[in-house]
């Protein structure tokens, strides 16, 4: 179903006709704007404080892990250091015969 241009027109001019608010006073309006404002700029605030919670969470996790994987390389190290043919070394084969 197509419109003209007109019909189209006429249908916006009638929208804006019902959809303007009715004339407050300059305070009124001033005193909305600043409820409003507040109300937005709480939520804002609300925002960024989970945000920045998040973060600190966030950065907890990487420093635990960071610890987590520094202790498991270590770990290795030792290991090595200690066996170092491995935790369960190959038999040597013919050693039993030389000591005969």
């Amino acid at each position: 179903m197509s419109h003209d241009n007109t019909t189209i027109q006429s249908l916006d001019l009638a929208l804006q006709k019902v959809l303007t608010p009715p004339h407050q006073p300059a305070g009124f309006r001033a005193r909305l704007l600043s409820k409003v404002w507040e109300e937005q700029l709480r939520d804002v605030q609300a925002d960024k404080q989970a945000l920045e919670q998040e973060h600190a969470q966030a950065l907890e996790r990487l420093r635990k892990n960071h610890v987590r994987m520094q202790r498991d390389t270590l770990a290795m190290i030792v290991g090595m250091l200690m066996r170092p043919r491995g935790l369960w070394p190959a038999p040597e084969h013919g050693k039993s015969l030389q000591g005969k």
